[in-house]
């Protein structure tokens, strides 16, 4: 990396203090960038600039960036900061993305050498850039849309790794919250078990955290911290980060522990600080099962499994059933992070045939459908609740959603139309439903459900989870397929008589 493109990090690391605070860094468990909602409309008449050069995808005559610093500064901090002379500000983003796109930030034990680390400086030429610099840097371009063109690979891996070393040197990093943290980086390891061992000389956890031990299979690893993770807060978590593998996969895990080698590219419904709460009773116990228990239970042969699954392959909870998948819709793909205001793409054309499944079982029909109808498909589209980056603290007047959402297909209509700062959050928001697929079930409620889901899937609430699960019967067992958000129960308004099963 050049002296230039150094410089011009430093330079537009000084948007970070002026547009968030540190504080936010506690929101790592739901994938924050930066920028609260509630803080959106505020920043818009002083940030509308820059919102919109940083994401323009070709820069024409001055620095965009430079320039929007600038005027950045004139409004909000009052002075401006000095501006690099013939600078090539596209030469420099190729610099970053090559930097980033590196083999070097896809490894897993480069987590403990950034979070452990006193100081870090990154060597470019003849000048030594920090580290945090770096992350402010980085954190800020994505937050404003400016990675949108170039798509770095490891530029969310960067953010994480920041936002864990501010928490550790806070000494507030738990192993739990590191997993769950983790589990949004694109990181490769020598061994499976890796992923896990990496994380536990991060936490300030006591002593309970698994040991390395390399003599048991990556499956028992998984396993153990699964159960760690589930007894640490009293509510079986992992249902929500595990699922169904998908068909190209090969691990032989069980349905409710996650592959801790392959990174979530969907957003976590049940994260610790969502809103929701279908369930207000908290799991009692999350026992092991025991060899006494079960004996003559068996899987059916069609699902895969012809033998009783072994003790530790199995995780018993309570909870009951309030509805069953009556259709499945098409899958919409994951998206990066720095896609987060992009309005291009064939991806988006999956919310119009979703919404077009969704007016067909109106009645009466209506044409475009209801005002009512749309504001439960945006509910459901957004995950109202979910606690993320672009919701609202305040409760947002429903006309204001559905005007929203109107100018949205509109524009899906028309692409030539303007693409306001409101329609970008709007497409923002709409995270929770990437990786998933709408769906409705047999109570005529819609539903985001996971990418494996079929008809017939039962709608379970756990006790102790925020979020229900759908669960496939497999025998006398159930299998895990997924967290989901069903409209209607995702505050504890479902209501049924707890039993006892047992998921493999």
């Amino acid at each position: 990396m050049t002296e230039t493109t150094a410089n011009f990090l430093a330079q537009v690391a000084t948007i970070a203090p002026a547009a968030y605070s540190r504080e936010s860094c506690a929101s790592i468990l739901q994938g924050h960038t930066y920028v609260a909602a509630g803080d959106l409309e505020r920043f818009e008449s002083q940030y509308g600039a820059l919102l919109v050069r940083l994401s323009a995808r070709r820069s024409t005559g001055p620095s965009h960036i430079h320039r929007s610093l600038r005027y950045l500064f004139r409004t909000g901090a009052g002075s401006s900061p000095p501006v690099i002379t013939g600078f090539d500000e596209r030469r420099a983003l190729v610099e970053i993305y090559h930097l980033l796109g590196s083999a070097y930030f896809s490894r897993q034990w480069i987590l403990p050498d950034f979070v452990l680390s006193s100081h870090i400086v990154l060597r470019c030429s003849s000048i030594d850039l920090a580290w945090d610099t770096l992350c402010d840097a980085i954190g800020a371009m994505v937050t404003f849309g400016s990675f949108g063109e170039l798509g770095s690979p490891h530029g969310e891996t960067v953010l994480v790794a920041n936002m864990l070393r501010q928490q550790y040197r806070q000494s507030r990093l738990s192993f739990i919250e590191t997993i769950l943290a983790v589990q949004s980086c694109d990181l490769q390891a020598s061994d499976p078990r890796d992923h896990v061992y990496a994380l536990t000389a991060l936490s300030n956890s006591p002593p309970k955290v698994p040991l390395p031990d390399y003599s048991m299979s990556p499956v028992h690893v998984f396993a153990s911290v699964c159960r760690t993770v589930n007894s640490c807060l009293g509510s079986p978590i992992t249902l929500a980060l595990a699922g169904l593998a998908k068909e190209d996969s090969n691990a032989p895990l069980p349905s409710w522990v996650p592959n801790f080698g392959v990174y979530q590219q969907r957003l976590l419904l049940g994260h610790p600080v969502s809103n929701f709460s279908t369930s207000a009773v908290p799991q009692k116990s999350l026992p092991d099962a025991t060899s006494d228990d079960n004996d003559d239970e068996t899987l059916d042969e069609d699902d895969g499994l012809d033998a009783t699954p072994k003790d530790e392959d199995r995780l018993k909870c309570s909870g009951y059933v309030v509805d069953t998948i009556k259709a499945v819709q098409s899958y919409l793909p994951p998206r990066r992070i720095c896609d987060q205001y992009d309005m291009t793409g064939d991806n988006l054309f999956e919310f119009v045939r979703w919404y077009e499944y969704a007016c067909s079982t109106e009645t009466p029909r209506v044409r475009y459908g209801s005002d009512a109808l749309l504001l439960r498909f945006t509910e459901v589209i957004q995950a109202r609740g979910c606690n993320h980056i672009w919701e609202s603290d305040q409760p947002v007047p429903p006309m204001q959603t559905i005007s929203l959402a109107r100018a949205f297909f509109a524009y899906l209509d028309n692409p030539q139309m303007l693409r306001t700062n409101a329609l970008r959050v709007f497409v923002a928001a709409c995270l929770p439903s990437h990786d998933r697929r709408f769906g409705l079930t047999v109570r005529d409620r819609f539903c985001l459900i996971p990418a494996n889901t079929t008809p017939g899937d039962l709608v379970w609430v756990i006790q102790g989870l925020k979020v229900p699960i759908v669960l496939r019967k497999a025998g006398a067992f159930y299998r895990n397929v997924g967290e989901c958000y069903v409209e209607g129960i995702m505050f504890g308004e479902a209501e049924g008589t707890d039993e006892d099963i047992t998921i493999v």
